[in-house]
Order: structure tokens, then C-alpha cells, then sequence
């Protein structure tokens, strides 16, 4: 016989309070919750959306391209997406009071008032009733399945409810209270965890000649090739640091440089990204032949910032020669500079610098239908513990609202339709 939960309980608890979190509890409410508990480690919740696109807050992006993300099949990703997509997204903060606005040439999409804030308010506004309970800061300690459903305990309670929703974020930024210490909760249980890796975080390289330029941006073409094959390429901005690069062309392919073993992928930059290695080459012969006196810094500060462009004629051996005593071993390899520089990475800017976490509960362990764990019903996931994770420009933020949108609505008609379909299991954090 069905143990019935007391209704001195809760409908759904829901374990984050970032933007999964966040657009979890006001879809709840809109699917007729109550009795919702919102729990979060941070006094002040919504840390990463106050910080992200320089405190401005690229909610979404309104040209998305699904095959910029990565970690599960594009196809898959596409069904939770379809279910609050761009333009539901941008009509729920107009609806909101947050007036937006669309930046080109990459489509990002702001609140007109340039502020992350705006954006964080009219979230916790619609929360303001009285179905919603708030309890900030509070930290998770274990959750498990009872008789009569879920049980989470944390270090000031206990609360039940027949639905629980992981939005914990990950392990990115961890001065926002998202540390990851609940993926190992899921572990335990013997959900699949794709590993976890920092993404969207800052390179280190060993060219110390480029450190020394630390605050230059620059338009480049970058491309990845793993084991030899391309598998990313785009043009973008790149900043140089003084330990290496930042910046989205950097940040987008970091995380082929947070394995263990991250000699199997090679980050190649083309610092003229309009022109290939044949059109460099005809261009400077042509410069050859008709300035010959000339001096090739010169040449190259037309198309690169004067300081670059010293740089790479020092490292190809060129230094302040005349154009027609390089010769053409060195003027092949300061093209080679050009169009296919390969940097010495020595690491990433780890979790602590990282955007988002690349990894998480794998989608063969999810009901995409409805984002439920399909052997534990009654626990649902959302945001950045999902494994799957986007380029700069909206990306990130359009799957919290998605993923939350969908897995807030599946969890109140799962607390409505009933029982418990587990023996108890204790999960420890």
C-alpha cells in the first residue's frame, strides 16, 4: 500500500537557486505548485548571473546554433531547447519587465539596461508568493528515497517531498556557492557522470614574447584538431594575457586543454584570419618586389597592432631588415607564424577562472521528455549538472532556462500523479 507524504511537506524541492534553479521554481508556479522549498548555499543567490557577460547578463543568443554545443547529440539537445527556446526566453523577461536588446554581429541578447541585475530581480520577483519558501544560505547534506518519497537533509533541517530537482550548477566559479559537491551524491547513487572539466576558462601558454603584450585584443581564426582531425574552428576576438590568452576564441576551445592528457588536440592561430597561408604569401612577395628597401614590420602593422607584429618578426628572425635581405626560409616561417601558430599550452585557468563545467549526468540516464532520472522517478536535473555546455554568447544561459523551464513543470506533475517507485536509497555528500 502507497504511503501518502503528510502535507506538512513539499511539493517539489529544488537544491540551486542560480538560473536553472531560479526558472525551475517560477515554471513550477506556473504548472499550479505549491508548497515549493528553494534552497541554496549562497546568502545571496544568483552569484554567476550578477557576474556573467562583464555584469551584464547574456541571457540568450537569437541566431542560436545548436551545433555550438557540445557534450551530448545535437539532436537530443535540440528536444529540451525546443520547449523554451530563444524567443520564449526574450517574451518571458519582456513580460517580466527586463526590455531587451540584440547585439550583432553575434546576436547576443542584453537587457537594454546593460545590468545582470535587472535580469536577477525580475526572476526573484516572480517568486515573491506565498507557495514559494526560501531558505538561503542552506547546504545540502544528503538526500535519499524513502517509502513515501524524497528526503533532503540539510545542515539546519530535514524536508520531504515526492520531487526533488538538482540545479546545483557545477563546479565554475566556486566563490558562488556552486562547488560541485553534490555530483558525487549521483555517483554514488550509480548515475552515469560524463567527467567533469573546466570550459570556458582562460589558456597558459609559454610564450613569454606574447605575455609581454598582455591587454591586446585581436580578431583571429582559431582551429582545433584532435588527433589530427579539425573538430572546431571559428573567428573571434583574443586577448592576450600575461600568461597566455583569454578571451572567446581562447575560452571556446579550453576544454581540449583540461584533460589529463591534452596533447592529442593542437590549437592552431591564424592571426590574419581573412587570409589564408597562398594569399599571405603572394601579399608579402608582392611587397618584396615593390618596396624592397622597406621594412617588414612595417608591412605588417598595416594588417596586426605594431607591437604583434614586432613580436613575430623577432621570433622569425627578422627583426628590422629590408624586406630583400630576408630570404626564403625566414619569410617562410614567419608566415608559418601567421596563418598556423601553435602554441606551447600549458594549462587552463581551472574551475576557479572556468564559465561552466563541461560534463555531468550523461542524457542516457534522462527522460528528455521530461529531464527525470528514468531509474529514480521523482528526481529531476537541470543546468550545468547536465552534461552538456555551449560556447560564449548566450548558450549557457538559454539551457538553464530551457532545461529549468522543462524539469520545473515535469517535477509538479510528477509530485501530483504520485508514489514513490524505489526502495530507499541513502545518498551521502
Amino acid at each position: 500500500m502507497e504511503v501518502s507524504i503528510p502535507e506538512t511537506t513539499y511539493q517539489v524541492i529544488i537544491i540551486g537557486a542560480g538560473a536553472a534553479g531560479l526558472m525551475a521554481a517560477i515554471s513550477a508556479l506556473s504548472a499550479g505548485g505549491r508548497r515549493i522549498l528553494l534552497l541554496d548555499t549562497s546568502e545571496n543567490p544568483g552569484g554567476k548571473i550578477r557576474m556573467s557577460g562583464g555584469g551584464r547578463c547574456n541571457i540568450t543568443n537569437s541566431n542560436l546554433d545548436l551545433n555550438q554545443y557540445r557534450g551530448e547529440s545535437v539532436h537530443a539537445i535540440k528536444k529540451v531547447i525546443l520547449g523554451f527556446p530563444p524567443e520564449k526566453v526574450m517574451a518571458f523577461f519582456e513580460s517580466a519587465g527586463v526590455r531587451t536588446k540584440i547585439e550583432t554581429p553575434w546576436n547576443k541578447v542584453f537587457p537594454v539596461s546593460d545590468s545582470a541585475e535587472t535580469v536577477l530581480k525580475a526572476l526573484l520577483r516572480g517568486l515573491k508568493r506565498e507557495e514559494i519558501t526560501f531558505r538561503f544560505p542552506e547546504k545540502v547534506e544528503a538526500f535519499f528515497m524513502e517509502e513515501a518519497g524524497w528526503v533532503v537533509r540539510t545542515n539546519r533541517g530535514r524536508y520531504c517531498s515526492k520531487s526533488v530537482l538538482l540545479a546545483p550548477g557545477g563546479f565554475s566559479y566556486p566563490h558562488t556557492g556552486s562547488d560541485g559537491k553534490l555530483w558525487g551524491c549521483l555517483s554514488q547513487l550509480g548515475i552515469t557522470i560524463q567527467q567533469p572539466k573546466p570550459a570556458l576558462t582562460p589558456l597558459k601558454t609559454r610564450e613569454s614574447d606574447l605575455h609581454d603584450l598582455a591587454g591586446l585584443t585581436v580578431w583571429v581564426k582559431t582551429t582545433i584538431r584532435d588527433k589530427g582531425k579539425i573538430v572546431f574552428s571559428e573567428k573571434n576576438s583574443l586577448l592576450l594575457t600575461h600568461d597566455g590568452f583569454s578571451g572567446p576564441a581562447a575560452m571556446n576551445v579550453s576544454e581540449w586543454f583540461s584533460d589529463s592528457a591534452p596533447d592529442q588536440a593542437t590549437l592552431e592561430i591564424q592571426w590574419i584570419p581573412d587570409q589564408n597561408e597562398t594569399g599571405i604569401r603572394n601579399w608579402l612577395l608582392g611587397e618584396i618586389a615593390a618596396s624592397p628597401s622597406k621594412k617588414m614590420p612595417s608591412v605588417l602593422k598595416t594588417v596586426l597592432p605594431e607591437r604583434l607584429a614586432m613580436v613575430f618578426c623577432r621570433m622569425a628572425g627578422i627583426g628590422e631588415v629590408s624586406l630583400n635581405q630576408i630570404g626564403k626560409p625566414r619569410l617562410s616561417g614567419l608566415i608559418k607564424l601567421l596563418t598556423a601558430f601553435t602554441p606551447d599550452i600549458t594549462g587552463t585557468g581551472g574551475f576557479k577562472k572556468a564559465e561552466v563545467t563541461s560534463g555531468g549526468i550523461r542524457f542516457s540516464e534522462l527522460n528528455l521528455s521530461t529531464l527525470e532520472v528514468s531509474r529514480f522517478p521523482g528526481l529531476f536535473a537541470a543546468g550545468e549538472i547536465i552534461n552538456v555546455h555551449g560556447i560564449i554568447g548566450g548558450y549557457n544561459f538559454q539551457w538553464a532556462w530551457s532545461s529549468g523551464w522543462l524539469a520545473g513543470l515535469s517535477s509538479i506533475k510528477r509530485s501530483q500523479n504520485g508514489g514513490s517507485e524505489l526502495q530507499r536509497r541513502k545518498i551521502d555528500s
